[in-house]
């Protein structure tokens, strides 16, 4: 096996059965992919970096199962806390918006800054503030912008206009407590489709729209029926998109099926996703839609990314050079 497959088998087996702080599980898994980056630049596996391979490798460990359970699903979820603990220097706290729970990040240590309101992805059946906390307060520290993240209700316990309702919330009690433009909305994967779901209630009720809206790697098809599992995406499951298709098959939400009058009002939109992932189809042309309706949109389309690549910014240098562009695109609103 080598000294290195014994090492995989460790990291797997800790993964599994041991208990560990979320920054002690991290240093065990950057022992594996400091070992796998150092072979993959002697003997490259994939046309990526070398951190890029490595990371393929080690997030296939925690595959899952061909038919995984919906508890299979939220565990694998919750372990991407792994990846990105949270500096214990950030402040947290839990705040209700609205009846919504949400927790805060105080990263701008400043009155009156930005808030960037993050839902978070997951498919709307997993993911929570907890496994994303650990990305966002870099990101927002570097702005600066403080986070509040909703911990909004998931299916199939709740559906998806109870979900949506937890979002409008959120924004309400957020847009009360500072004013709307002061607000970024981001949202990553299933949080995306969210994001734009919240945007067209917003818009519907005449409200006033956020600053800006980013989005990560955003579902645009909320049947998931359009996709297919990419042998390309390490992030992307076959079992869980088969979990999905069946859990939502029958919504009637669509995000490419939004006109382009709700479209046009809509403030300038961030995009990043990789050209790998399984959801690239519609994300592009959700760019061109709100291109045609006269949005000032932006789309970064990687070359062999995967989904959501731009929060593994800690690990690949693909990662960092994407959000080094959102942070960029969220100062320049400030100008």
């Amino acid at each position: 096996m080598g000294w290195l497959g014994t090492l995989a088998v460790i990291a797997a087996v800790a993964a599994a059965v041991i208990v560990m702080p979320d920054r002690v599980m991290n240093l065990v898994i950057r022992l594996l992919f400091r070992a796998l980056t150092v072979r993959e630049k002697v003997s490259p596996t994939c046309a990526s970096s070398a951190e890029y391979c490595a990371f393929k490798h080690v997030t296939s460990l925690g595959k899952l199962p061909g038919d995984p359970s919906l508890d299979e699903i939220r565990s694998m979820t919750a372990k991407y806390s792994w990846l990105m603990p949270l500096d214990p220097n950030v402040q947290t706290y839990e705040v209700k918006a609205l009846g919504v729970d949400c927790m805060h990040l105080d990263t701008a240590k400043e009155d009156n800054a930005t808030t960037i309101l993050h839902f978070h992805g997951g498919g709307l059946v997993s993911g929570s503030a907890d496994v994303y906390k650990g990305a966002l307060a870099p990101l927002a520290q570097r702005v600066p912008a403080d986070v509040l993240i909703p911990r909004y209700r998931l299916a199939p316990e709740f559906t998806v206009p109870e979900i949506v309702n937890d979002a409008v919330n959120a924004y309400k009690w957020l847009s009360k407590e500072k004013n709307a433009s002061d607000i970024i909305l981001w949202g990553d994967s299933a949080g995306g489709a969210l994001a734009m779901l919240l945007l067209q209630e917003l818009i519907q009720d005449k409200a006033q729209l956020p600053r800006a809206v980013i989005l990560v790697s955003p579902v645009t098809d909320m049947t998931y029926a359009s996709y297919e599992p990419s042998e390309t995406d390490p992030v992307s499951n076959a079992g869980v998109l088969k979990f999905l298709q069946k859990q939502f098959q029958n919504t009637p939400h669509s995000i490419l099926s939004m006109s382009a009058d709700t479209l046009s009002a809509l403030p300038p939109v961030y995009i990043a996703a990789g050209k790998s992932e399984w959801g690239y189809t519609g994300i592009s042309q959700l760019h061109s839609m709100l291109q045609s309706a006269g949005v000032n949109a932006t789309l970064e389309a990687a070359e062999n990314m995967p989904h959501v690549f731009s929060l593994f910014y800690d690990w690949i240098p693909e990662g960092q050079g994407s959000v080094s562009k959102i942070v960029d695109f969220m100062k320049s609103l400030n100008k």
